[in-house]
């Protein structure tokens, strides 16, 4: 499990496109682009974006259990 956090931490760091957009009701939603589905939300944007980083990497780690290709930036 290590070796596929290490990986998904790699392929995070990638230059990824990250979405931020003010929600409607308060707080804000973050997402990647090249990860469908790919989504968190937060209170403020550095929040929405923590939690998008947290999301993305789990993301990724399912990518690469179920043997899925993940799109380069």
């Amino acid at each position: 499990m290590e070796t596929t956090s290490r990986n998904a931490r790699d392929i995070l760091n990638k230059a990824y496109v990250r979405r931020l957009t003010p929600d409607p009701s308060g707080g804000y939603v973050a997402s990647i682009s090249e990860f469908p589905g790919c989504i968190a939300e937060g209170e403020t944007a550095e929040e929405a974006l923590q939690n998008l980083d947290k999301a993305a990497e789990s993301w990724i780690e399912v990518a690469i259990a179920h043997g899925r290709a993940i799109r380069e930036p």
